[in-house]
Protein backbone atom coordinates (compact mmCIF):
# COMPACT_ATOMS: atom_id res chain seq x y z
CA UNK A 1 0.00 0.00 0.00
CA UNK A 2 1.90 3.26 -1.82
CA UNK A 3 0.63 6.58 0.55
CA UNK A 4 1.40 10.01 -0.37
CA UNK A 5 2.30 11.58 3.19
CA UNK A 6 4.82 14.61 3.50
CA UNK A 7 8.38 13.09 3.11
CA UNK A 8 10.87 13.06 5.49
CA UNK A 9 14.02 11.05 3.34
CA UNK A 10 16.52 9.50 5.52
CA UNK A 11 19.89 9.16 4.33
CA UNK A 12 23.05 7.40 5.76
CA UNK A 13 26.40 7.02 3.85
CA UNK A 14 28.88 4.38 4.88
CA UNK A 15 32.25 5.65 4.20
CA UNK A 16 33.84 7.83 5.41
CA UNK A 17 31.68 9.28 7.56
CA UNK A 18 27.83 8.22 8.34
CA UNK A 19 25.52 11.39 7.19
CA UNK A 20 21.98 11.31 8.40
CA UNK A 21 20.01 13.94 6.60
CA UNK A 22 16.53 14.86 7.63
CA UNK A 23 13.77 16.87 6.30
CA UNK A 24 11.08 18.45 8.36
CA UNK A 25 12.83 20.53 10.61
CA UNK A 26 15.10 17.61 11.64
CA UNK A 27 18.93 17.30 10.63
CA UNK A 28 22.49 15.74 11.64
CA UNK A 29 25.81 14.73 10.50
CA UNK A 30 27.50 11.91 12.37
CA UNK A 31 30.42 11.38 11.57
CA UNK A 32 32.00 7.40 11.87
CA UNK A 33 35.43 7.28 12.56
CA UNK A 34 37.35 4.05 11.91
CA UNK A 35 35.76 3.67 8.79
CA UNK A 36 37.56 3.24 5.33
CA UNK A 37 36.60 6.00 3.50
CA UNK A 38 35.34 5.03 0.04
CA UNK A 39 36.41 7.39 -2.92
CA UNK A 40 33.52 7.49 -5.04
CA UNK A 41 30.64 8.21 -1.97
CA UNK A 42 30.67 11.29 -3.16
CA UNK A 43 28.99 13.78 -0.23
CA UNK A 44 31.03 11.68 2.41
CA UNK A 45 34.69 13.42 2.88
CA UNK A 46 37.03 12.21 4.45
CA UNK A 47 38.29 15.56 6.29
CA UNK A 48 34.64 14.94 8.40
CA UNK A 49 36.14 12.11 10.33
CA UNK A 50 36.58 12.41 13.93
CA UNK A 51 40.03 11.51 14.64
CA UNK A 52 40.28 9.02 16.99
CA UNK A 53 43.15 7.00 17.76
CA UNK A 54 41.63 4.02 19.69
CA UNK A 55 38.80 3.84 16.78
CA UNK A 56 40.64 4.20 13.88
CA UNK A 57 42.58 1.54 14.84
CA UNK A 58 39.90 -0.56 14.57
CA UNK A 59 38.36 -2.90 11.69
CA UNK A 60 36.33 -1.66 9.62
CA UNK A 61 33.38 -4.22 9.90
CA UNK A 62 29.54 -4.76 9.96
CA UNK A 63 30.17 -4.94 13.95
CA UNK A 64 31.79 -1.72 14.41
CA UNK A 65 28.81 -0.36 12.69
CA UNK A 66 26.74 -1.68 14.46
CA UNK A 67 28.49 -0.92 17.83
CA UNK A 68 28.87 2.57 17.00
CA UNK A 69 24.76 2.97 16.18
CA UNK A 70 23.94 1.05 19.39
CA UNK A 71 25.63 3.58 21.65
CA UNK A 72 25.39 7.10 19.74
CA UNK A 73 22.63 7.11 17.11
CA UNK A 74 19.18 8.23 17.95
CA UNK A 75 18.57 5.89 21.03
CA UNK A 76 15.15 6.51 20.90
CA UNK A 77 14.30 5.21 17.27
CA UNK A 78 17.05 3.33 16.88
CA UNK A 79 17.64 -0.24 18.58
CA UNK A 80 20.10 -3.00 17.82
CA UNK A 81 20.03 -6.34 18.99
CA UNK A 82 23.86 -7.38 19.81
CA UNK A 83 25.62 -10.16 21.95
CA UNK A 84 29.13 -9.43 23.18
CA UNK A 85 29.92 -6.99 20.82
CA UNK A 86 28.97 -9.22 17.94
CA UNK A 87 26.02 -9.07 15.57
CA UNK A 88 23.06 -11.56 16.57
CA UNK A 89 19.98 -11.63 14.14
CA UNK A 90 18.53 -8.17 14.05
CA UNK A 91 19.13 -4.47 13.75
CA UNK A 92 15.57 -3.03 14.82
CA UNK A 93 14.79 0.35 13.17
CA UNK A 94 11.42 2.23 14.13
CA UNK A 95 10.51 5.25 12.33
CA UNK A 96 6.88 6.69 12.24
CA UNK A 97 4.88 8.88 10.00
CA UNK A 98 7.59 9.28 7.43
CA UNK A 99 8.40 8.36 3.49
CA UNK A 100 12.26 7.39 3.67
CA UNK A 101 15.29 6.76 1.64
CA UNK A 102 17.99 5.16 2.85
CA UNK A 103 21.41 5.01 1.01
CA UNK A 104 24.35 2.91 1.98
CA UNK A 105 28.04 2.45 1.24
CA UNK A 106 30.20 0.53 2.41
CA UNK A 107 33.41 -0.03 1.28
CA UNK A 108 33.98 -3.88 -0.05
CA UNK A 109 37.70 -3.17 1.11
CA UNK A 110 35.91 -3.41 4.51
CA UNK A 111 33.96 -6.34 4.63
CA UNK A 112 35.60 -8.91 6.54
CA UNK A 113 36.13 -12.41 4.78
CA UNK A 114 34.78 -11.20 1.70
CA UNK A 115 34.60 -13.76 -0.85
CA UNK A 116 34.24 -11.31 -3.81
CA UNK A 117 34.62 -8.00 -4.92
CA UNK A 118 31.08 -5.69 -5.11
CA UNK A 119 29.90 -4.56 -8.45
CA UNK A 120 27.17 -2.07 -8.78
CA UNK A 121 24.02 -0.52 -6.67
CA UNK A 122 20.63 -2.61 -6.62
CA UNK A 123 17.15 -0.72 -6.23
CA UNK A 124 14.91 -3.07 -4.47
CA UNK A 125 11.13 -1.07 -4.05
CA UNK A 126 9.08 -2.53 -1.59
CA UNK A 127 5.53 -1.64 -0.92
CA UNK A 128 3.76 -1.43 2.99
CA UNK A 129 0.90 -3.90 4.06
CA UNK A 130 -1.05 -1.91 6.52
CA UNK A 131 1.50 0.53 7.68
CA UNK A 132 3.43 -2.00 8.88
CA UNK A 133 6.42 -4.15 7.05
CA UNK A 134 8.76 -6.62 8.71
CA UNK A 135 11.95 -7.14 6.31
CA UNK A 136 14.55 -10.10 7.05
CA UNK A 137 17.64 -9.89 5.46
CA UNK A 138 20.32 -12.70 6.24
CA UNK A 139 23.64 -10.40 4.55
CA UNK A 140 23.29 -7.98 2.43
CA UNK A 141 25.08 -7.93 -1.29
CA UNK A 142 23.95 -6.03 -4.19
CA UNK A 143 24.65 -7.00 -7.55
CA UNK A 144 23.85 -5.30 -10.33
CA UNK A 145 21.16 -2.92 -11.13
CA UNK A 146 17.61 -4.15 -10.57
CA UNK A 147 14.10 -2.72 -10.28
CA UNK A 148 11.81 -5.00 -7.84
CA UNK A 149 7.90 -4.52 -7.98
CA UNK A 150 7.36 -7.23 -5.67
CA UNK A 151 5.44 -6.44 -2.06
CA UNK A 152 8.29 -7.41 0.33
CA UNK A 153 12.06 -8.76 -1.58
CA UNK A 154 14.56 -10.78 0.90
CA UNK A 155 18.21 -10.95 0.16
CA UNK A 156 19.78 -14.10 0.70
CA UNK A 157 23.46 -13.41 0.39
CA UNK A 158 27.07 -13.88 2.41
CA UNK A 159 28.72 -10.68 2.31
CA UNK A 160 28.55 -7.61 3.60
CA UNK A 161 29.46 -5.17 0.95
CA UNK A 162 27.97 -2.39 -1.23
CA UNK A 163 25.54 0.29 -1.93
CA UNK A 164 21.83 0.09 -0.85
CA UNK A 165 18.81 2.07 -1.62
CA UNK A 166 15.37 1.34 0.12
CA UNK A 167 12.42 3.43 -1.13
CA UNK A 168 9.20 3.33 1.16
CA UNK A 169 5.87 5.04 1.71
CA UNK A 170 4.70 4.81 4.94
CA UNK A 171 1.41 5.89 6.94
CA UNK A 172 2.15 5.00 11.01
CA UNK A 173 5.32 2.89 11.67
CA UNK A 174 7.21 -0.35 10.36
CA UNK A 175 9.99 -1.90 11.49
CA UNK A 176 13.19 -2.85 9.05
CA UNK A 177 15.13 -5.47 10.54
CA UNK A 178 18.26 -6.63 9.13
CA UNK A 179 19.61 -10.01 10.21
CA UNK A 180 23.10 -11.11 10.29
CA UNK A 181 22.05 -14.70 9.97
CA UNK A 182 18.95 -16.69 8.96
CA UNK A 183 16.10 -16.85 11.30
CA UNK A 184 12.76 -18.27 11.57
CA UNK A 185 10.82 -15.70 9.99
CA UNK A 186 13.20 -15.20 7.15
CA UNK A 187 11.74 -17.65 4.96
CA UNK A 188 9.49 -20.09 6.18
CA UNK A 189 7.13 -22.82 4.95
CA UNK A 190 3.86 -24.68 4.83
CA UNK A 191 2.77 -24.45 8.27
CA UNK A 192 -0.65 -26.35 8.41
CA UNK A 193 -3.25 -27.89 6.05
CA UNK A 194 -7.16 -27.85 5.57
CA UNK A 195 -8.61 -31.56 4.06
CA UNK A 196 -12.11 -32.25 4.24
CA UNK A 197 -13.28 -29.37 6.27
CA UNK A 198 -10.70 -30.26 9.00
CA UNK A 199 -7.04 -28.45 9.97
CA UNK A 200 -4.17 -30.33 10.09
CA UNK A 201 -0.94 -28.15 12.01
CA UNK A 202 1.99 -28.71 10.72
CA UNK A 203 5.47 -29.67 11.62
CA UNK A 204 6.93 -26.74 14.02
CA UNK A 205 10.33 -26.17 12.73
CA UNK A 206 13.01 -24.90 14.94
CA UNK A 207 11.27 -27.35 18.09
CA UNK A 208 12.55 -30.55 18.97
CA UNK A 209 10.10 -33.34 17.51
CA UNK A 210 9.46 -34.82 21.02
CA UNK A 211 5.73 -34.54 21.20
CA UNK A 212 4.98 -32.90 17.74
CA UNK A 213 1.77 -34.68 16.31
CA UNK A 214 1.40 -33.77 12.55
CA UNK A 215 0.51 -35.41 9.29
CA UNK A 216 3.93 -33.93 7.97
CA UNK A 217 7.55 -34.86 7.69
CA UNK A 218 9.78 -33.21 9.92
CA UNK A 219 11.69 -29.85 8.20
CA UNK A 220 14.08 -28.10 10.35
CA UNK A 221 14.98 -24.18 9.63
CA UNK A 222 12.94 -21.36 7.23
CA UNK A 223 15.44 -21.62 5.72
CA UNK A 224 15.45 -22.72 1.81
CA UNK A 225 17.24 -25.37 -0.38
CA UNK A 226 19.33 -23.81 -2.71
CA UNK A 227 20.91 -26.92 -4.68
CA UNK A 228 19.15 -28.49 -7.34
CA UNK A 229 20.42 -31.86 -6.39
CA UNK A 230 20.63 -31.21 -2.99
CA UNK A 231 19.75 -34.83 -1.07
CA UNK A 232 16.92 -33.26 0.85
CA UNK A 233 14.75 -31.74 -2.14
CA UNK A 234 12.22 -34.30 -1.80
CA UNK A 235 10.83 -33.28 1.21
CA UNK A 236 13.25 -30.46 2.86
CA UNK A 237 15.60 -31.27 5.85
CA UNK A 238 15.66 -33.71 7.68
CA UNK A 239 11.78 -35.17 5.79
CA UNK A 240 11.90 -37.69 8.65
CA UNK A 241 8.80 -38.54 10.40
CA UNK A 242 7.84 -37.64 13.46
CA UNK A 243 6.37 -40.11 16.38
CA UNK A 244 3.45 -40.57 16.13
CA UNK A 245 3.10 -39.82 12.67
CA UNK A 246 -0.25 -38.77 11.36
CA UNK A 247 -1.85 -39.67 8.07
CA UNK A 248 -4.71 -37.71 6.82
CA UNK A 249 -7.38 -38.93 4.40
CA UNK A 250 -8.88 -37.10 1.37
CA UNK A 251 -11.12 -38.34 -0.49
CA UNK A 252 -9.84 -38.64 -4.45
CA UNK A 253 -11.51 -35.31 -6.40
CA UNK A 254 -11.54 -33.54 -2.81
CA UNK A 255 -9.49 -30.23 -2.21
CA UNK A 256 -6.40 -29.90 0.17
CA UNK A 257 -5.66 -26.10 0.95
CA UNK A 258 -1.58 -25.69 1.97
CA UNK A 259 -1.04 -22.20 4.56
CA UNK A 260 2.76 -20.67 4.63
CA UNK A 261 3.79 -18.53 7.27
CA UNK A 262 1.55 -15.24 6.70
CA UNK A 263 2.49 -12.98 4.48
CA UNK A 264 4.92 -15.29 2.36
CA UNK A 265 7.87 -13.43 1.62
CA UNK A 266 8.60 -14.41 -1.66
CA UNK A 267 6.17 -13.27 -4.74
CA UNK A 268 7.85 -14.03 -7.77
CA UNK A 269 8.34 -17.56 -8.57
CA UNK A 270 6.30 -20.70 -9.55
CA UNK A 271 3.77 -22.20 -6.78
CA UNK A 272 4.26 -26.47 -7.08
CA UNK A 273 2.01 -29.98 -5.87
CA UNK A 274 3.28 -33.16 -6.19
CA UNK A 275 2.11 -36.63 -4.97
CA UNK A 276 3.68 -39.95 -4.81
CA UNK A 277 2.73 -43.62 -4.16
CA UNK A 278 4.21 -45.10 -0.80
CA UNK A 279 3.16 -48.25 -1.99
CA UNK A 280 2.43 -49.48 1.57
CA UNK A 281 2.82 -47.31 4.43
CA UNK A 282 4.34 -43.97 4.26
CA UNK A 283 5.87 -44.07 7.59
CA UNK A 284 9.06 -45.94 6.41
CA UNK A 285 9.48 -44.18 3.32
CA UNK A 286 12.55 -42.65 2.03
CA UNK A 287 10.99 -39.48 -0.11
CA UNK A 288 14.30 -39.58 -2.06
CA UNK A 289 13.05 -43.15 -3.20
CA UNK A 290 9.78 -42.05 -4.54
CA UNK A 291 8.41 -41.21 -7.86
CA UNK A 292 6.92 -37.81 -7.46
CA UNK A 293 3.78 -36.50 -10.09
CA UNK A 294 3.02 -33.27 -10.57
CA UNK A 295 -1.03 -32.38 -9.78
CA UNK A 296 -0.71 -28.42 -9.68
CA UNK A 297 1.28 -25.56 -10.79
CA UNK A 298 1.11 -21.51 -11.44
CA UNK A 299 4.08 -19.99 -13.03
CA UNK A 300 3.88 -16.81 -14.64
CA UNK A 301 -0.15 -15.73 -14.78
CA UNK A 302 0.53 -11.99 -15.99
CA UNK A 303 2.99 -9.69 -17.39
CA UNK A 304 6.79 -9.99 -17.86
CA UNK A 305 8.91 -12.47 -15.80
CA UNK A 306 10.72 -9.46 -13.99
CA UNK A 307 6.82 -7.57 -12.97
CA UNK A 308 4.11 -9.97 -13.53
CA UNK A 309 1.85 -11.78 -11.38
CA UNK A 310 3.23 -15.00 -10.38
CA UNK A 311 1.74 -18.49 -8.88
CA UNK A 312 3.39 -16.84 -5.48
CA UNK A 313 2.28 -13.60 -5.80
CA UNK A 314 -1.38 -15.32 -6.11
CA UNK A 315 -0.56 -17.80 -3.07
CA UNK A 316 0.08 -14.60 -1.12
CA UNK A 317 -2.79 -12.72 -2.16
CA UNK A 318 -4.61 -15.83 -1.17
CA UNK A 319 -3.70 -15.18 2.51
CA UNK A 320 -0.55 -17.38 1.89
CA UNK A 321 -2.75 -20.62 0.81
CA UNK A 322 -3.03 -22.71 -1.80
CA UNK A 323 -5.62 -24.99 -2.45
CA UNK A 324 -5.29 -28.16 -5.22
CA UNK A 325 -7.85 -30.76 -6.15
CA UNK A 326 -7.04 -34.57 -5.90
CA UNK A 327 -7.18 -35.78 -8.95
CA UNK A 328 -10.26 -38.06 -9.51
CA UNK A 329 -8.83 -40.78 -11.20
CA UNK A 330 -5.75 -41.25 -8.45
CA UNK A 331 -6.36 -44.64 -7.26
CA UNK A 332 -6.55 -45.71 -3.41
CA UNK A 333 -3.50 -45.58 -1.34
CA UNK A 334 -0.97 -43.86 0.73
CA UNK A 335 0.50 -41.01 -0.96
CA UNK A 336 3.07 -38.18 0.49
CA UNK A 337 2.16 -35.34 -0.97
CA UNK A 338 4.52 -32.48 -1.45
CA UNK A 339 4.04 -28.28 -1.77
CA UNK A 340 6.68 -26.66 -2.88
CA UNK A 341 7.40 -22.64 -3.84
CA UNK A 342 10.11 -21.65 -6.24
CA UNK A 343 11.84 -18.26 -5.57
CA UNK A 344 13.48 -16.87 -8.03
CA UNK A 345 13.56 -13.47 -6.58
CA UNK A 346 17.76 -13.46 -6.47
CA UNK A 347 18.99 -13.47 -10.03
CA UNK A 348 20.72 -16.98 -10.46
CA UNK A 349 20.47 -18.04 -6.83
CA UNK A 350 17.17 -20.32 -6.85
CA UNK A 351 15.51 -21.05 -3.63
CA UNK A 352 13.35 -24.15 -3.16
CA UNK A 353 10.60 -24.20 -0.23
CA UNK A 354 9.08 -27.66 -0.01
CA UNK A 355 7.27 -29.48 2.38
CA UNK A 356 5.58 -32.80 2.74
CA UNK A 357 2.81 -34.17 4.45
CA UNK A 358 0.96 -37.92 4.34
CA UNK A 359 -2.32 -38.81 3.41
CA UNK A 360 -4.44 -41.87 2.36
CA UNK A 361 -6.38 -41.79 -0.48
CA UNK A 362 -9.87 -43.36 -0.68
CA UNK A 363 -12.51 -43.22 -3.47
CA UNK A 364 -10.14 -43.00 -6.15
CA UNK A 365 -10.04 -44.55 -9.96
CA UNK A 366 -7.80 -46.34 -12.03
CA UNK A 367 -5.86 -43.86 -13.46
CA UNK A 368 -2.12 -44.34 -14.42
CA UNK A 369 -0.20 -41.02 -12.52
CA UNK A 370 2.63 -39.68 -14.28
CA UNK A 371 5.48 -38.33 -16.00
CA UNK A 372 7.01 -39.11 -12.43
CA UNK A 373 10.27 -37.62 -11.32
CA UNK A 374 12.88 -38.10 -8.37
CA UNK A 375 13.94 -35.68 -6.02
CA UNK A 376 16.77 -34.85 -6.17
CA UNK A 377 16.77 -35.35 -9.95
CA UNK A 378 13.68 -33.95 -10.96
CA UNK A 379 15.16 -30.70 -11.53
CA UNK A 380 18.22 -29.47 -13.64
CA UNK A 381 20.68 -26.91 -12.06
CA UNK A 382 21.22 -25.35 -15.90
CA UNK A 383 17.42 -25.21 -16.48
CA UNK A 384 16.75 -21.58 -17.40
CA UNK A 385 14.04 -21.37 -15.22
CA UNK A 386 15.91 -22.20 -12.32
CA UNK A 387 19.28 -20.18 -13.29
CA UNK A 388 17.33 -17.20 -14.55
CA UNK A 389 17.95 -13.41 -13.69
CA UNK A 390 14.51 -12.28 -14.30
CA UNK A 391 14.96 -8.43 -14.38
CA UNK A 392 17.38 -9.29 -17.29
CA UNK A 393 14.55 -10.35 -19.48
CA UNK A 394 11.44 -9.22 -20.91
CA UNK A 395 9.81 -12.45 -21.33
CA UNK A 396 5.85 -13.03 -20.84
CA UNK A 397 5.90 -16.90 -20.77
CA UNK A 398 7.86 -19.24 -18.20
CA UNK A 399 7.86 -22.81 -18.30
CA UNK A 400 7.13 -24.07 -14.85
CA UNK A 401 10.51 -26.70 -13.85
CA UNK A 402 10.00 -30.18 -13.59
CA UNK A 403 7.12 -32.82 -15.52
CA UNK A 404 4.14 -31.76 -16.72
CA UNK A 405 0.50 -31.82 -14.72
CA UNK A 406 -1.07 -34.91 -14.48
CA UNK A 407 -4.81 -34.46 -15.01
CA UNK A 408 -6.22 -37.51 -13.62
Amino acid sequence: MALNVEEIPLKIEFGGGLELLFSNQRSHRINLPGFIPNETSGDTKTSDRVPDEETSRKPADVNYLLRYLRDNLLKERVELFMENDTIRPGILILINDADWELEGLYSPEAANNSARALSDTENICLSMNKALLAIFIDILLLLRPKKCRSVIVFWDTRLIAGCLTINYSMLSGFLITLCSAAIATAHGGVIGYTITNEYYPGFSAYNTPDGQTTIQRQWATYNPITDALDPSLACNTPGTTVNPQLTATVPAGSEVTAFWNNPWPHAIGPVMVYMANCGGDCTNVDPSSLNWFKIDEAGLLSGTVADGQWGAGEMIAQNSSWTSTIPAATPNGNYMIRHETLAIHTANQPQFYMECAQVTITGGGSGSPGPTVKFPGGYDPNDPSIDIDVYSSTATSYTVPGPAVWQG
